[in-house]
């Protein structure tokens, strides 16, 4: 592939048509991130740029219309998800649940059989998550 040329696909679901990139592009990831609304995100792609470094074979990342993205890395059993963010003005028009249900269908496709994220209670992201029944498990550390 040349360098600087985006792997873009259109994907149809439903009447809806997505331009999708699975191309790590730190300052859109940025952007995205710092029009999401929300603190926890600000500056993903700067985040992400430390999981591409350590996890280049097992990097993944999604981004969505210029307007929505997601990124992490497949471990042995389990995607981690990194980061996530929909621009705020896009938010609720189902950007995050195409995200979400194109990485449970990749994941599916390659056997794993967990997928793992972090975040507070306090964050509108929870809501999203609890929405579409993802569990809320922990750990007890010692």
């Amino acid at each position: 592939m040349e360098r600087g040329k985006k792997r873009m696909q259109e994907i149809v679901q439903g009447k809806r048509h997505y331009n999708v990139t699975f191309d790590f592009d730190e300052k859109l990831i940025n952007d995205i991130s710092n029009d999401s609304g929300s603190q926890a995100v600000l500056n993903s792609g700067t985040n992400l740029r430390f999981f591409h470094y350590w996890n280049k074979q097992s990097f993944f990342v999604i981004t969505v219309d210029n307007c929505a993205f997601a990124g992490g890395v497949f471990g042995k059993k389990h995607f981690r998800l990194a980061e996530f963010a929909v621009r705020q003005d896009k938010q609720g028009k189902g950007y995050g649940k195409f995200i979400m249900e194109y990485i449970k269908a990749l994941c599916m496709k390659k056997g794993k059989i967990k997928i793992t994220l972090r975040t507070s209670k306090n964050e509108k992201a929870y809501k999203f998550y609890e929405k579409k029944r993802w569990s809320n498990s922990w750990r007890k550390r010692k």
